[in-house]
């Protein structure tokens, strides 16, 4: 919770650690937990160079979907699912923005896909995805809009 002080400390290593795609990505991070979108997307894009982790792609659709570029944000959360498809996060994501953007056709989709999505590794996080992905299959099956 101590972004300026991260952040802070980040800048100060900037000019030794700039070809490090990791560091683009925790710095990047950091703006977006803080609220900073625009600076966490441009580090962000920095780390796609050289630093390959779909968490990248999950934070630039966060900060995207937060200032209401929607369609980058589905991108960005595509691209996670087609790096690990067997991970369940990015399709929660993407259920949730296509039911925000009412598009029920491919949030039941998602939504399905993650019911039906084997669990790996048993956590009270994974079992919250599901029922919250039960919850709004049930919400878009009765919505008419």
């Amino acid at each position: 919770g101590q972004y300026n002080e991260s952040i802070a400390r980040y800048r100060s290593v900037y000019s030794s650690l700039d070809e490090n795609g990791q560091f683009h990505f925790m710095l990047g991070g950091t703006y977006v937990s803080d609220g900073k979108y625009k600076e966490g997307i441009a580090e962000l894009e920095k780390s796609e160079n050289n630093y390959n982790d779909p968490e990248i792609y999950i934070a630039l659709g966060m900060a995207y979907e937060k200032l209401g570029n929607y369609n980058s944000a589905m991108i960005n959360y595509q691209i996670a699912s087609h790096m690990m498809p067997q991970w369940m996060y990015p399709h929660y994501l993407m259920a949730k923005l296509y039911f925000s953007e009412h598009n029920m056709v491919e949030a039941k989709q998602e939504t399905e896909t993650v019911i039906n999505m084997p669990i790996k590794v048993e956590s009270p996080a994974v079992h919250q995805m599901k029922d919250e992905m039960s919850e709004l299959l049930s919400r878009i099956e009765t919505v008419t809009w």
